[in-house]
């Protein structure tokens, strides 16, 4: 569908199994592409607390641990939790694949 995020996701599994004279075919995710998952909403998870207790309380956590806003550390948690959040916009195009991972076909 979309070839730009295809090509961005890891390669997916074909599991083939046969009941009742059908053939039901199941797309699944690689173990590698669930762990990327995780970390990205989790880096994503903290970089929305993060925001909300600027919005909420002008406090940059982030900047408080790691030296300030201007500090290598803070720029890299930034810059990777926004790398998350282009990741995690390719659940959204998987989420539809998710619900056309099963082809139902009759076996002659």
């Amino acid at each position: 569908n979309f070839p730009v995020f295809s090509s961005m996701i890891s390669k997916k599994t074909a599991h083939t199994n046969s009941v009742n004279g059908i053939a039901v075919t199941e797309r699944g995710n690689t173990m590698n592409n669930s762990i990327w998952d995780k970390i990205c909403l989790t880096l994503l998870i903290i970089g929305g607390i993060n925001w909300g207790l600027v919005g909420i309380f002008e406090f940059d956590l982030v900047a408080w641990l790691l030296g300030g806003s201007a500090s290598i550390l803070s720029r890299a948690v930034y810059i990777l939790v926004a790398v998350s959040a282009v990741w995690c916009t390719t659940l959204l195009f998987r989420l539809d694949d998710h619900e056309d991972s099963r082809q139902i076909h009759s076996v002659g």
